[in-house]
């Protein structure tokens, strides 16, 4: 004969339910061992040359157990991290600092580092940090960057000249070539990397002045990039800032 519950042994079943479920999420917060005043940091507009972006992240350790940073990784070279290498016992404070090196890459950044810890019964946990902001150059910044990549005129030879301005840019850059001869030229742009970020290639430019020009897409961040301008038989490089 099959048993019928009674509403009171339902409303027990449930509440026995409920307390299971809050018990293992308990549980799952317990196994959480570190914990970060903050995660994410904004620097917002810092000043090339002026201030430094460094800014360290601190940690608690909310365990039980002593616990210990296994495990720092940053996107990039262009950020170095630093870190509490010893143990961190309960109730302990720890940090890890994330300096981005910001000389010669005005514009919006946004960098993270992957923390990974470990406990000493042998639990893991894994954090990401991220640091951001906008590096803008100073007045005097500005004037050794236009000296060192100043908008002159480039002759490699006597055939052909460039002339690229004004730099640094926000909207677009012009590239003014002179060729003494009809030409093939090859127009490009290559961010730090390499990695090409704009291609334009011309089978037959006739003699005389042209002008090239570089609107980067809403989507290509600001910093420092290269060009280059082949002719069959000459080559020009250089290097320019966009500010977005």
């Amino acid at each position: 004969m099959k048993k019928q519950f009674s509403k009171l042994e339902v409303k027990f079943v449930w509440i026995l339910t409920v307390l299971m479920s809050l018990g293992l999420n308990l549980n799952a917060q317990d196994n959480k061992f570190i914990k970060f005043k903050e995660t994410v940091h904004d620097f917002g507009d810092i000043k090339e040359g002026v201030e430094q972006a460094s800014h360290e992240f601190k940690f608690t350790n909310v365990g039980n157990t002593a616990i210990k940073l296994v495990d720092v990784k940053p996107t990039c070279g262009c950020t170095t991290p630093d870190w509490t290498k010893d143990d961190v016992t309960p109730r302990k404070d720890g940090l890890v600092k994330a300096t981005y090196n910001i000389t010669n890459r005005p514009g919006p950044f946004l960098k993270t580092i992957t923390v990974k810890a470990q406990s000493t019964d042998g639990q893991e946990e894994v954090h990401v940090l991220t640091i951001k902001g906008n590096v803008i150059l100073t007045h005097n910044c500005a004037q050794n960057t236009n000296a060192l990549l100043s908008s002159k005129s480039i002759n490699l030879k006597r055939n052909t000249s460039v002339l690229h301005y004004p730099n640094p840019f926000s909207d677009k850059i012009n590239f003014k070539i002179q060729l003494s001869e009809n030409e093939t030229v090859t127009f490009r742009i290559l961010d730090i990397k390499g990695k090409e970020v704009y291609h334009e290639e011309h089978q037959i430019l006739n003699r005389g002045e042209h002008i090239l020009e570089w609107r980067p897409n809403p989507d290509v961040s600001g910093g420092l990039y290269f060009y280059q301008i082949k002719t069959l038989k000459e080559n020009f490089s250089g290097k320019i800032i966009y500010q977005k």
